[in-house]
């Protein structure tokens, strides 16, 4: 598990495509995802919904330093086994407005990522943008080698990489706020 923090202009510059892309669209759900692929048509959905609305943007301009930085980061840390050519980008925005734990939709649970999100194996890396102070919990919670639970405290410009068969979840939260993140899955090979 890898955890560092983003430069300032890199975490400027993942915030303004993460803006850009959902520019217009209120926050109204619990869960919702833009979701960018390398293998299927770009897609937009809320709720794991899928609704068929095609995103008119030119992709790439939001997509390229996202790749790039991701692809980057993952060859510095000595991840080299990777298919850049298979990878799946998701912009998350958790809304809560609740002060309760047990509200639907707002506790993804445990969870792998190999086979999960994509359907390879894959190494992930989340970037936090977001984290509304007013939260409580929401923090990255992981199973060790020895089956023990971990957690990493989640902070604005914070970023993970892991295997995508490290079991995790996020924690859950309760509270008023907003927490947003950029996950990027890539093939590992």
């Amino acid at each position: 598990m890898i955890i560092q923090v983003l430069n300032h202009n890199t975490y400027i510059t993942f915030l303004d495509c993460f803006d850009t892309l959902f520019k217009g669209i209120k926050r109204e759900k619990d869960f919702e995802v833009i979701s960018i692929n390398s293998y299927k048509y770009f897609r937009f959905y809320t709720d794991k919904l899928f609704s068929g609305i095609n995103i008119k943007l030119d992709i790439r301009y939001y997509i390229e330093p996202i790749l790039k930085k991701s692809i980057l980061l993952l060859k510095y840390h000595n991840f080299t086994n990777i298919d850049e050519n298979s990878f799946l980008i998701e912009f998350q925005r958790r809304n809560f407005c609740y002060n309760n734990e047990s509200k639907k939709g707002l506790n993804i649970g445990w969870h792998y990522d190999d086979f999960g999100a994509v359907p390879y194996r894959c190494y992930t890396i989340i970037y936090y943008l977001t984290k509304t102070p007013t939260l409580k919990g929401g923090d990255f919670l992981f199973e060790n080698k020895n089956k023990e639970t971990n957690k990493i405290i989640v902070e604005e410009k914070k970023y993970l990489i892991f295997k995508g068969d490290v079991l995790h979840s996020p924690q859950n939260t309760k509270g008023f706020g907003i927490r947003d993140a950029i996950v990027f899955f890539i093939k590992r090979i």
